[in-house]
């Protein structure tokens, strides 16, 4: 995320989890990332929608230190 911050100059970085998947949003959740909403067709799986947990990452939320 540093370098996404830092050196790209990103100025938001998604996650985007099946709710379905728990190890994917733990691990959103312990980096910080903020839960926006659930998003209904947010991806594809297996050649059909899916709703997906979008989490956000700013610059400002992150520790570039």
């Amino acid at each position: 995320m540093e370098f996404s911050f830092a050196h790209l100059l990103l100025t938001r970085l998604e996650i985007v989890c099946d709710p379905a998947n728990k190890p994917s949003y733990r691990f959103a959740e312990k980096l910080g990332a903020t839960f926006e909403c659930l998003a209904k067709n947010r991806y594809i799986f297996n050649g059909k929608p899916r709703e997906g947990m979008v989490y956000s990452l700013l610059p400002s939320e992150w520790n570039l230190t």
